[in-house]
C-alpha cells in the first residue's frame, strides 16, 4: 500500500493549491483515508490507513461505493480515478458505475498493461501431497515461454531417487503442462525442485518446488481359500504389508487397509457383514479392490447378483439372455423323517435363495406318492422366499415315494413356463428309491435345456438311475450326504456349487489388447491363457485385455471413491502362469487399485488467489471434525498459521508471508497434533496472479463518461510519453474534486501519472 500511495502522491503533485483531493483504499473491504480536501494532506503519512481488515479478496464495487459516500452532496461533477488491475473476486463494479453515472460522477481508470515476459518461467510444480515409498509420483510443471518467441527448454526435477527431465518446445506466450514422474524410496517429507532452463540464452533457470509426504507401506488384505501363495509373494515384493484371511472383515478392520484382493474366493466364505463393510469401504472411503479368477471365482463361486458383484468391472457369466429358472424338488416321503434330514431340507432351501439373483425365478414342489406344488408358477426370488420358508418350517414327511412322476412334472413345468434363453436348473433332494426309465427322462430334460443335479440324503437311494438323470450332457451332478456323520461338504456347499453356472473354460486362448492400461508394465507379446471364467463387462468399465472369442479378461473402473480391477483367469495356476510369473503383473493391478496414500487425516491445503487466503480442507475421514481454531506449526519458521473454521471440515487463514518453498505443516487442535499437511508457497503467490481485466476497467470508465488509460510499465521513466496518459490528463483539467481510489490487492499499482500541468482545481 505504501508503494501505491507514494505513486498517487507523485501523480497528483502538479495539482493547484486550491484543488480538493480525497483518498479511498480498498481490497475486500474499503476504508477512507480522508475526505476531499487539501492535496497537501497526501504528504501526511499519519493520515493514511496502515492496514485494511475485514474480508479478503477484491471488491471494486465496495470501493466505488465508499468513494461515492465520501463525496456526499459534492458528488455531481466530481471525478474518481480508479487505480487497479480490475480483477474483482466479489461484488459488481459495473453496477456501482451505473449508480455513479446517475449521480454525475465520472470514473477514470488507470492501469498498467501486463509486462511482457522475456525469459521462460515456471508458474508452479503440482502433484500429490502424499505418496508411498517407491510408488510413481506424477508431477506437473506449469511452464511458460517468453512472449516474444517460441523456445525449447529443459525441465528437470530433482529430489527423488533419480532426476527426471524432458525437453519441450513451447509457442511464444503459451503455457504448457509438462508431466514428469519421480519416486521417493524412503518415508519422510521430500521436496522436489523443478528447474526450467533455456539453452539458447544460458540465463539462470526458473525454479519451483513441491513437497510430498511419503508415508509407510500400504496395507493389503488378501482374501482367499488358499494360503496366499504366489499372489501374496507378488504383493510382498510390491511393498504391501499383507494379511491373509479366508473371508472375514469388518468396518473396523478395514479402516487402515488400502487394498482388498479376492483370489479364487467363493461367496459362501464371505458373510453378509463382511460384504456390506467392503462395499461401503470401496464406495465411501476410496478402498481398492482386485478380483482374481479361479474355479470358485465369479459365477462358479456363487457371486451372481450379490452387492459385491456390483462393484466389479467384470460381472459373472456372459451377458445373460434372461433370468435363471430353478425347480427345487424335495422328497417328503416317510423316510425323510429320519433324524437330521429335515434340517438338510431347510439348509438346501436357504442355499437356493442365496444362490439366485433377485430377478431369477423359482418354483418349489414337495413330493411323496403325489407331487404338491408350493410355488407352481415361476416367481422372482424375493417374492417366493416367504412361501418357501413357511413350507420348510411346516415340513412333515409321510407316505411312499414316486420320484419319476415328480421329475416328469418338473420337466413339464419348464416347458409350460414359456420360451426363455436363461439357464434352467432342476435340483432334487431325496433319499427314496428310483423306479422308471430315468435315462430317457434325463435325455428329455437335456432336450429342454435343463441341468439336473441330485443330492442324495441317505444310503438306500438307487444311485445308478439317479446318476443317469444327471449325466445327460448338461453338466449335472450327483452327490451323497449322510445326516449325523462327518461330510466333506455341507448341503449348502453342494447346492451353491450345483447352481453355479458352467462358466469355467479350460483350453488355450489367445489374448488381445482392447484398451491401453498406462499403469500396466508392458508384457511384450501377450501370453495365451489356458483357462478362465466367463464374465461380461458393464458398459462403463474399461476392458484392457480380452480373449480372441470376445470374452473379457482384464478390466478396471472407478466405483464411488474407489478403484476396482478384475482379472478373469488365475495367475497362480496353469491357467495364467505366464502372467503370474511376471514380476510386475499382479503388483501393477494392486498398485493401480490401492487407495491413494493420504496424510494422517486425509487433508490438504488449497490456495484461493481471489480471496488471498489458504484453506485447509478435510477429506472423508475428517468430515466430522469439530469446528475449532487450528494452529499450524512449521519447523524452522517462527510463528504459526492460525486457521479459523469456515464450514464443516474447512478452515482458512490469510496467505502466510513465508519465503517461497515447500513446507510440512503440523496442524494442532487444542491439545494434540492432528495431522501433517504439505504446503507449497509458490513465488507467484506473493504477487497478484493473473492478467489485468482491461475489459472491466474500460467498461466502468465508459459507463460514467470517463476515460480508461494504460500507462507504461514500471521500468519506464516517470513522465515518459504514453497515449493513455495524455487522455487521462486532458479529461481531468478543470475538475473541481479528484478522489483517488486505490486497489491494494493489485499486483502492479500502476498510477505513474506526473502531469506537466495542473489536472484540477
Amino acid at each position: 500500500m505504501a508503494h501505491g500511495v507514494a505513486i498517487a502522491r507523485e501523480g497528483l503533485a502538479g495539482l493547484e493549491s486550491g484543488s480538493r483531493v480525497g483518498l479511498v483504499v480498498f481490497a475486500g473491504d474499503a476504508a477512507s483515508a480522508f475526505a476531499p480536501g487539501s492535496a497537501s494532506r497526501l504528504a501526511d503519512p499519519v493520515a493514511l490507513p496502515s492496514a485494511l481488515g475485514g474480508r479478503p479478496g477484491t471488491d471494486v464495487e465496495r470501493g466505488i461505493r465508499a468513494a461515492i459516500d465520501l463525496l456526499g452532496d459534492r458528488a455531481a461533477g466530481s471525478d474518481i480515478v480508479l487505480i487497479g488491475d480490475g480483477r474483482e473476486s466479489r461484488g459488481d463494479a459495473r453496477r456501482a458505475a451505473r449508480d455513479a453515472a446517475r449521480l454525475g460522477i465520472r470514473i477514470h481508470t488507470v492501469f498498467e498493461p501486463d509486462a511482457p515476459r522475456h525469459e521462460p518461467s515456471i508458474r508452479a510444480l503440482e502433484g500429490p501431497s502424499v505418496a508411498r515409498p517407491n510408488a510413481p509420483i506424477e508431477l506437473d510443471a506449469r511452464v511458460s515461454a517468453p512472449d516474444d518467441r517460441a523456445t525449447t527448454v529443459r525441465v528437470e526435477v530433482t529430489g527423488g531417487d533419480e532426476p527426471a527431465s524432458i525437453d519441450v518446445t513451447i509457442a511464444a506466450g503459451d503455457e504448457r503442462s509438462v508431466p514428469l514422474v519421480v519416486r521417493a524410496p524412503q518415508p519422510g517429507f521430500h521436496v522436489f525442485e523443478a528447474t526450467v532452463r533455456e539453452s539458447r540464452t544460458g540465463t539462470a533457470p526458473a525454479r519451483a518446488t513441491h513437497g510430498v509426504l511419503v508415508v509407510g507401506p500400504p496395507n493389503a488384505l488378501l482374501m482367499s481359500s488358499r494360503d496366499g501363495g504366489a499372489v501374496k509373494r507378488a504383493l510382498d515384493a510390491a511393498g504391501f504389508d499383507v494379511t491373509v484371511r479366508r473371508g472375514d472383515a469388518t468396518s473396523a478392520s478395514l479402516a487402515d487397509v488400502d487394498l482388498v484382493v479376492f483370489h479364487d474366493l467363493p461367496h459362501r466364505l464371505v458373510g453378509s457383514e463382511t460384504e456390506s463393510a467392503i462395499v461401503a469401504w470401496v464406495k465411501d472411503a476410496g478402498g481398492g479392490l482386485v478380483v482374481l479368477g479361479g474355479r470358485e471365482a465369479f459365477g462358479p463361486g456363487g457371486w451372481r447378483g450379490t452387492p459385491l458383484e456390483e462393484l466389479w468391472p467384470l460381472r459373472c457369466g456372459p451377458e445373460s439372455p434372461g433370468p435363471t429358472r430353478l425347480v427345487l424338488l424335495v422328497d417328503r416321503s416317510g423316510s425323510m423323517a429320519d433324524l437330521g434330514k429335515g434340517a438338510l431340507v431347510s439348509e438346501a432351501a436357504e442355499a437356493c435363495l442365496r444362490s439366485l439373483g433377485p430377478r431369477d425365478l423359482l418354483a418349489l414342489a414337495f413330493f411323496a406318492g403325489e407331487t404338491h406344488w408350493i410355488v407352481k408358477d415361476f416367481v422372482e426370488r424375493d417374492a417366493a422366499a416367504g412361501s418357501v420358508r413357511d413350507a420348510v418350517r411346516a415340513f412333515a414327511p409321510n407316505g411312499e415315494t414316486d420320484l419319476f412322476a415328480a421329475v416328469s412334472l418338473a420337466r413339464r413345468r419348464f416347458d409350460e413356463g414359456g420360451a426363455t434363453n436363461g439357464p434352467r436348473y432342476l435340483l432334487i433332494v431325496s433319499d427314496g428309491r428310483a423306479k422308471g426309465d430315468f435315462a430317457r427322462l434325463g435325455d428329455d430334460l437335456a432336450t429342454s435345456r435343463v441341468r439336473t443335479s441330485v443330492i442324495a440324503t441317505g444310503d438306500d437311494v438307487d444311485e445308478v438311475p439317479l446318476r443317469a438323470l444327471t449325466q445327460n450332457g448338461a453338466n449335472g451332478r450327483f452327490d451323497r450326504i449322510r445326516p449325523g456323520t462327518s461330510n466333506p461338504s455341507t448341503i449348502a456347499d453342494l447346492v451353491e456349487r450345483d447352481l453355479a453356472p458352467d462358466d469355467v473354460r479350460e483350453r488355450e486362448a489367445q489374448v488381445v489388447e482392447r484398451a491401453a492400461a498406462p499403469w500396466l508394465t508392458p508384457l511384450g507379446a501377450l501370453p495365451p491363457v489356458q483357462g478362465w471364467v466367463r464374465t461380461h463387462a458393464p458398459p462403463r468399465a474399461t476392458v484392457h485385455l480380452a480373449l480372441e472369442d470376445g470374452d473379457p479378461l482384464l478390466a478396471s473402473w472407478r466405483v464411488g471413491r474407489g478403484t476396482a480391477v478384475a482379472f478373469a483367469s488365475d495367475p497362480e495356476s496353469r491357467w495364467a502362469s505366464a502372467y503370474g510369473a511376471s514380476p510386475s503383473f499382479v503388483a501393477d493391478l494392486a498398485r493401480h487399485a490401492a487407495r491413494e496414500a493420504a496424510a494422517d487425516s486425509d487433508v490438504w491445503f488449497e490456495f484461493d488467489a481471489a480471496e488471498r487466503e489458504v484453506r485447509l480442507v478435510a477429506g472423508a475421514r475428517s468430515r466430522d471434525a469439530t469446528p475449532a481454531t487450528l494452529r499450524g506449526i512449521v519447523a524452522g519458521l517462527d510463528g504459526a498459521l492460525v486457521l479459523e473454521p469456515c464450514g464443516l471440515g474447512v478452515w482458512r487463514a490469510p496467505l502466510p508471508a513465508w519465503p517461497p518453498g515447500s513446507y510440512l505443516v503440523s496442524v494442532r487442535g487444542a491439545e494434540r497434533e492432528r495431522f501433517r499437511v504439505p504446503f507449497d508457497v509458490a513465488p507467484h503467490m506473493e504477487e497478484s496472479s493473473g492478467p489485468v481485466d482491461r475489459a472491466l476497467l474500460e467498461e466502468v470508465a465508459s459507463i460514467t463518461g470517463g476515460v480508461a488509460s494504460d500507462v507504461p510499465p514500471k521500468e519506464r521513466p516517470l513522465g515518459s510519453s504514453a497515449p493513455g496518459l495524455g487522455a487521462a490528463r486532458d479529461v481531468l483539467i478543470g475538475a473541481a474534486i479528484v478522489l483517488v481510489l486505490l486497489d491494494l490487492v493489485a499486483g502492479r499499482v500502476p498510477f505513474r501519472l506526473k502531469p506537466r500541468a495542473a489536472i484540477g482545481r
